[in-house]
């Protein structure tokens, strides 16, 4: 299967410039169709909606990492991280990634 959403697509959904919608849609895809090659393409398609809409709405401020040490408040640089987990596309395409073991 494949991700066929267009740029002009994804800007819609997402409210981005074209320009925006077409790098986060070639981000996207590349994470989504490496995650889950076998996935139906409208699956495919709505986890590139849910990631890049993700991305699009995240700014590099607001996701702190940060700890409290004795009583201290600490927080570490930026992350986004579990990005593709908090938007909902990994959850989306579970069914269709392939597991394999790993060698012990």
């Amino acid at each position: 299967m494949a991700v066929t959403i267009t740029g002009a697509e994804l800007e819609a959904v997402i409210g981005a410039e074209r320009a925006v919608a077409e790098r986060l849609l070639s981000v996207a895809t590349a994470v989504v169709e490496r995650y889950a090659p076998d996935a139906p393409s409208d699956i495919q398609n709505e986890a590139v909606i849910r990631f890049a809409g993700y991305l699009h709405q995240s700014r590099a401020t607001i996701a702190f990492r940060s700890t409290s040490i004795g009583g201290i408040d600490v927080q570490g640089p930026p992350t986004h991280a579990p990005a593709f987990r908090n938007c909902g596309a990994m959850a989306l395409l579970s069914p269709w990634k392939v597991r394999r073991a790993g060698v012990i």
